[in-house]
């Protein structure tokens, strides 16, 4: 699969750009007459993911670097780790939405378990929504605690279970990073498929 990377930088680089951005504008978010602003703190926790050697990825790029396929289906899916199922939808006045549930694709209230794109991000050519199989997680890399607070990226099939999936942690906006890659062996795909028949 082919993301959009951050990677002009070093983990030892951003380690020093990290504590730069935090003795400029502190360590908390919540902090009393904070300094910096909702993109300095972007930056930072940016700069801290990619100091632990993680990836950082622009999944809004990679998605429309991605494109759509000959039925006009995104090529990449996002969803919240815990979802079972994925649903999408694009309509020529709202913007392409991902969400682990039917409903939430058209309730502007439903911002919990939704990743919205910017508009033009895809062509507008997918209006009715369609649903995709969400990737199990294989124990050795699921978070221990927490699940919903992760989202999984894969090459979206929206027929058949997917094959190579990616772990992320939401930073900030369009930026993710990656905690882990796998591939899905055949029995883990057929087992997912079980979903699509209940």
């Amino acid at each position: 699969m082919q993301v959009k990377t951050i990677s002009d930088v070093s983990k030892y680089e951003a380690r020093r750009r990290f504590l730069e951005y935090r003795d400029a504008i502190g360590p908390s978010k919540n902090r009393v007459g904070e300094r910096g602003t909702v993109e300095d703190r972007t930056i930072m926790a940016g700069y801290r993911a990619i100091s632990l050697g993680r990836q950082v990825i622009d999944v809004h790029q990679s998605i429309r670097d991605a494109g759509i396929d000959h039925q006009g289906r995104p090529k990449l899916a996002i969803c919240q780790a815990h979802a079972k199922e994925c649903w999408y939808r694009h309509t020529n006045w709202a913007r392409p939405i991902f969400a682990m549930a039917r409903w939430m694709l058209s309730n502007e209230k439903a911002k919990y378990g939704r990743v919205t794109l910017p508009v033009n991000c895809l062509p507008w050519l997918c209006a009715e929504p369609i649903s995709a199989i969400v990737p199990s997680i294989p124990p050795r890399l699921r978070p221990k605690f927490g699940l919903h607070n992760y989202h999984i990226l894969w090459e979206a099939d929206w027929e058949k279970p997917p094959v190579d999936p990616m772990l992320l942690k939401h930073i900030m906006g369009p930026l993710y990073a990656v905690l882990a890659t796998w591939d899905l062996t055949e029995l883990e795909r057929a087992v997912i498929a079980m979903r699509a028949n209940n």
